[in-house]
């Protein structure tokens, strides 16, 4: 405080009081963002340069965070809080159990003919089991999808041959089906695997497909799909209001 402020404070005693109550609550609050600031400060540094696991001292501090009041607490009751927090963490982290809807392939591990040999010659009995089970993948399959067409023809008479019909394509004369296609157009556009990572992934395994080919195709699909696409802009325009994200993908 300058001189100026000195010289202008009033004489008043109830006028001084009731300065410095707010002077008061003003130091409190003050303290009160140091306090915050500090402790996000803490936090930051922790987050930075503390060990990664979650056995070492400095994981536990981040379980605390800097709170908009800063209050005085018993420290049996700060004990407690966090040990509900760890306790909540811990939780959190199991493991979830995998879906019974998945195929199970059972593999039997078995004694050996001289490990089931008890000590005093006899042979010891089966009384239960351990199960154990791990989430395993295939990767994808690339087949040939052969089509064989027989032909027909009565030879007693002149009547021309009869071949039976292929089903319906959805790029006609194409060497993709339609599972193919399906398989592409899913990993480009909902798993944002661009179309020459894609061919990459063909020469893994022995297919070597040209891109221009590949874009051709999935051109050829959204023009098959059109219709669809025009069926729900027209739904959705019936609605009032519409909600869009407006970023520029």
């Amino acid at each position: 405080m300058d001189d100026t402020a000195v010289d202008n404070l009033p004489t008043d005693i109830e006028t001084l009081h009731s300065l410095l109550r707010e002077a008061r609550k003003e130091i409190h609050s003050l303290n009160t963002l140091v306090q915050i600031y500090r402790e996000e400060k803490r936090l930051a540094a922790a987050r930075q340069f503390s060990p990664s696991s979650e056995k070492e001292h400095l994981q536990l501090m981040l379980f605390n965070e800097a709170e908009s009041t800063v209050e005085e607490h018993v420290n049996n009751t700060e004990t407690n809080v966090v040990t509900t927090q760890i306790k909540a963490h811990q939780r959190r982290g199991g493991r979830n159990p995998l879906p019974d809807s998945l195929p199970r392939i059972e593999i039997i591990h078995d004694l050996s003919d001289e490990e089931k040999q008890c000590a005093c010659g006899c042979t010891k009995e089966k009384i239960g089991e351990d199960i154990f089970e791990q989430l395993d993948i295939i990767p994808a399959i690339v087949q040939v999808l052969k089509h064989i067409r027989l032909k027909y023809v009565y030879k007693l008479c002149d009547s021309s041959p009869k071949t039976a019909m292929l089903p319906p394509q959805p790029i006609p004369k194409s060497q993709v089906s339609s599972g193919f296609l399906a398989y592409v157009i899913t990993s480009k556009f909902a798993d944002a695997l661009p179309l020459y990572r894609q061919c990459h992934i063909l020469k893994r395994s022995g297919i070597d497909y040209a891109r221009n080919n590949l874009c051709r195709q999935v051109v050829s699909a959204g023009e098959l799909v059109q219709p669809l696409i025009n069926l729900m802009q027209e739904k959705v325009l019936e609605y009032p209001v519409l909600q869009m994200d407006e970023t520029t993908v």
